[in-house]
């Protein structure tokens, strides 16, 4: 279309007048030049402006609607085959992998093998890769959706993490449960899935239950964007702005490579994915040329369009300004609802470490509002005094970056004093612009399950001794019952004895001592069978290093440990060698930490402290261990004891402890003693020999 010549008033561009046009009526010249005139004259073009811009309205109206009801007709029909596609999806890969399936149940075994699946996977179901674009990913799960095999699509097809996927994983997860009710194929919700470093698309999973039994599920991953490419026309997604949105009108997926066409005319026809209700969006620009075609007066209206376009872009300015303030408040009461309902608590902090934002979970779990805490800088108020120094080093490690992805205990300080285990999770906090401006920390309150795993370990424990005290009676029942024949036959042979020895019998009274000596040691034969019996193995005498068994024993202590909030210190020479069986050796140091870490039960939590000094001794060429707290220590009367078999100064002792490590250091060839530590506490020293001989294996 030529462009428009500019406006320019006729009378400047006429050809000049003719003579006898030159001696027209001065009067009517004058009459142009009044006032009626030009009012007249201005009524005119208003009137022509206003039937210009009548008569265009009116063209674009009919051509709006038109062709509005052509894009919602159109829209609907690319709805219907949207649909009809998720349905031809669900019910050929259903009839597809039921059929694959058959071969695989006549294979036998209760359940499906990982190798098994992954064999199925890639002889049977990598071609649909070429014939399904949309297809990214073919998985194999178990009954319990445990993940037994995986295909990907092979490139150019993106190839989705296994980490960012299992941390979306919760709508598959879903959608698997309601195909395993309905015994049919159920699409899950879409959900965001990323490939790549900085990359990632919205995919939509289809869950395919297949012999429960046995096999569990298949569940096919498409990209919603490649899945509207393959299923629409071309020529409706060349004509029109295509998307895919949430039922809040939030975007989902839109086809790749295709500008997404933001505009005043548009159509939405909702389409129903599994249990997922989406709207399926398509816009187009209004064709501006053809309404100024229809009409002769668009020339006219040049001028007043610009004050009418500048308008109107101040106008769509102010509405898109409104639109995106709504969306945005939408937005932030959805998030602030979502954080406000977790039982998680979430806490961001800059790069100083200064708090930004705190969400209502965490003020729950510490006790603080949250005016007391944004703005907060270390130490933070919900710091145990005693672990000062463990949350400065770690809060050292998160500003230098050396945060790990796994989780890690630590103890927080609620407002009222009362101290309760925690699991934090790091994570960089990552603003629009791709900079890490932060560090976001999601915080669990782990009390309640550190309290379920002392029941049961003091559950476990008390079975233990039941089940020794029971062994006991066992042993005491076979005891009495084995010795009690030979016991008898004693005594009758003794009896006998004396009557054949009074009576001068000496022959007689001869074989009655000797078949009394045989009943002496069958009784004695008796006590060694019990006693091997009891005996769980054979001690085994091999080099043990001290500082390498201690170091293994370190996840156990620790354990001991965090239950009384006990800090372990350990000094230990690391070339030094003693001789013995390294589980009893093992055994008898868990006693004596064990003892420890409960001795300090009342004592303040800034002292609880156990300290473990492994050393050489020159003097006595022999090896040192020494085990100390800072308890309550062991009453003098009570110390010539300490050492006795079933003696304990606990409450729900059965006082086997220290008596079996007695007996270990001196099976050793070595000794336990105890003595007292001089700001309170004990110290049991253990005194082994080293381990002269370089022939034996080193343990």
């Amino acid at each position: 279309m030529p462009a428009p010549r500019p406006f320019v008033p006729r009378v400047a561009g006429i050809v000049p007048p003719e003579p006898a046009a030159l001696a027209m009526d001065r009067r009517a010249l004058n009459s142009t030049r009044s006032p009626g005139y030009w009012g007249w004259l201005v009524f005119f073009i208003a009137a022509v402006l206003v039937l210009a811009a009548l008569s265009i309205r009116l063209a674009s109206l009919y051509q709006t609607s038109r062709t509005q009801d052509e894009l919602e007709r159109e829209t609907r029909a690319a709805s219907e085959k949207l649909r009809a596609h998720f349905f031809d999806l669900a019910s050929s890969l259903s009839q597809y992998a039921e059929r694959y399936n058959q071969g695989m149940r006549a294979q036998g075994g209760e359940r499906l093998t990982p190798a098994e699946a992954q064999r199925n996977l890639t002889e049977h179901w990598g071609d649909n890769f070429n014939s399904l674009p949309a297809l990214l990913r073919i998985e194999i799960r178990d009954p319990q959706q445990r993940l037994l095999a995986q295909i990907d699509a092979p490139p150019p097809s993106p190839r989705l993490q296994a980490t960012a996927r299992d941390s979306v994983l919760i709508d598959t997860r879903v959608a698997m449960e309601q195909a395993r009710d309905r015994k049919d194929a159920m699409f899950s919700h879409s959900y965001y899935a990323t490939y790549g470093s900085s990359y990632g698309t919205e995919i939509i999973d289809l869950v395919i239950p297949i012999d429960a039994a046995r096999v569990g599920f298949y569940v096919l991953s498409f990209s919603l964007s490649r899945t509207l490419e393959t299923a629409l026309p071309a020529k409706f997604l060349a004509a029109y702005g295509v998307s895919v949105a949430d039922v809040d009108g939030s975007l989902v997926a839109r086809p790749a490579g295709l500008l997404f066409r933001q505009s005043g005319q548009w159509a939405e026809v909702p389409v129903r994915v599994g249990d997922q209700a989406l709207l399926l969006r398509a816009s187009r620009p209004e064709d501006s040329a053809s309404v100024f075609a229809s009409t002769q007066l668009s020339l006219l209206l040049l001028l007043c369009l610009v004050l009418i376009a500048s308008g109107i872009m101040l106008w769509r300015a102010l509405r898109q300004r409104r639109a995106g303030e709504k969306y945005l408040l939408s937005e932030t009461t959805l998030r602030r609802a979502m954080e406000d309902s977790l039982t998680t608590g979430l806490r961001a902090r800059d790069m100083e470490g200064r708090i930004l934002y705190v969400n209502r979970a965490f003020c729950e779990i510490t006790g603080f509002q949250p005016s007391e805490l944004i703005g907060m800088k270390p130490p933070m108020p919900y710091w145990a005094p005693e672990g000062t120094a463990n949350y400065q080093r770690r809060y050292a490690q998160v500003l230098a970056g050396n945060v790990s992805r796994e989780a890690h205990e630590s103890t927080f300080m609620r407002k009222n004093g009362e101290r309760f285990p925690v699991l934090i999770h790091e994570a960089p906090l990552i603003d629009a612009s791709g900079q890490q401006t932060g560090w976001m920390s999601s915080v669990i309150d782990i009390s309640e399950l550190k309290r379920a795993e002392d029941t049961n370990r003091r559950q476990q424990e008390q079975l233990q001794a039941h089940a020794r005290m029971a062994m006991l009676g066992e042993v005491a029942t076979v005891l009495s019952h084995e010795i009690n024949q030979p016991l008898s036959a004693i005594q009758s042979y003794a009896t006998a004895s004396q009557n054949l020895l009074e009576s001068g019998n000496t022959s007689g009274a001869e074989q009655a001592l000797q078949r009394l000596l045989q009943q002496a040691e069958r009784a004695a034969q008796v006590v060694r069978s019990v006693g091997q019996f009891m005996r769980r193995r054979k001690l085994t005498f091999e080099a043990i290093r001290v500082a390498e068994t201690i170091e293994a024993l370190q996840p156990i202590i620790q354990l001991q440990a965090k239950r009384f909030g006990v800090q372990v210190l350990c000094r230990l020479d690391q070339h030094l060698l003693v001789r013995g069986d390294r589980t009893m050796f093992e055994q008898a140091l868990l006693n004596l930490t064990r003892n420890a870490v409960e001795a300090m039960e009342k004592t303040p939590p800034e002292k609880r402290l156990l300290e473990i000094v492994a050393s050489a001794q020159q003097a006595e060429a022999g090896v040192q261990i020494e085990v100390i707290d800072r308890g309550h220590g062991v009453p003098q009367a009570q110390v010539p004891q300490l050492f006795a078999p079933f003696h304990t100064t606990k409450k729900d002792g059965i006082g086997v402890g220290l008596s079996l490590s007695r007996t270990v250091a001196e099976a050793f060839g070595g000794s336990l003693a105890y003595q007292a530590h001089p700001d309170g506490g004990s110290v049991f020293v253990l005194k082994l020999p080293a381990y002269a001989s370089q022939t034996e294996s080193v343990s």
